[in-house]
Order: C-alpha cells, then structure tokens, then sequence
C-alpha cells in the first residue's frame, strides 16, 4: 500500500486515520503515515518503529498522533487495564463515528497487501 494508492482510493482527500502495527527501526513508517492521511486525520502506533518525525508531515495538516502499547495478559506482572480499556475506546468511538455516518467506505489491507473491501 502506498500514498498515491490511498490517495486514489479516497479521491486525493487521504485517508482518516491509519493505525501502524509494526516492528521496525525505519522512521519511514511514521512519515509515510502522516502522508497517507487527510487534513485533521489520526495515526495510531501500536508497535515499536523509528521515531524521527519529520514536522512538515504532520504540522500543516494538523494531525493527531497516539502512541498504543502493546499489552495483553501476562505479558506484564504489573500491566494496567486503564490504558488498553482507553485506547480500545478511543478507538471504537473513531471507527463508530466515521463508519457510522455512511459517508465512507471501511478498507482492510491484509499482510500481502492486497484489498479487502468490507
């Protein structure tokens, strides 16, 4: 998936919000996710990638940007539930605000890259 390849999909406007799950010393990943998004739109990190952030990508769109940890049970003796319960929170709320409104349409990309339209 590249950023002309969303850009076709959404008519140039960028897509809403794109959530990284990824593993990588590469800041490539961020930069190219702040360009796929629209004006205002959201990435979410949930992994572990190279975080020199470029400026240009995200300032002039004013875009948010979360950063998700990765915890699950046992993986930690003290892990909290608070910051998965918000996190997964925010997440719906998004996803049922977006979806909701019957203006978009909601894509998966699988790991071999190829689209699903769901």
């Amino acid at each position: 998936m590249d950023i002309e390849h969303i850009a076709r999909l959404t008519d140039g406007i960028g897509a809403d919000g794109v959530i990284i799950t990824a593993a990588t010393p590469s800041h490539d990943v961020i930069s190219t996710a702040f360009q796929m998004c629209r004006k205002k739109g959201r990435v979410v990190l949930v992994g572990d990638v190279g975080l020199n952030l470029n400026r240009a990508d995200f300032y002039q769109k004013e875009l948010d940007f979360f950063i998700s940890t990765s915890y699950g049970p046992g993986r930690y003796d003290h892990w909290n539930l608070a910051p998965l319960r918000s996190a997964i929170g925010m997440l719906e709320q998004w996803k049922i605000g977006i979806l909701g409104s019957g203006k978009l349409r909601q894509w998966f990309i699988d790991p071999i890259d190829k689209e699903v339209n769901k």
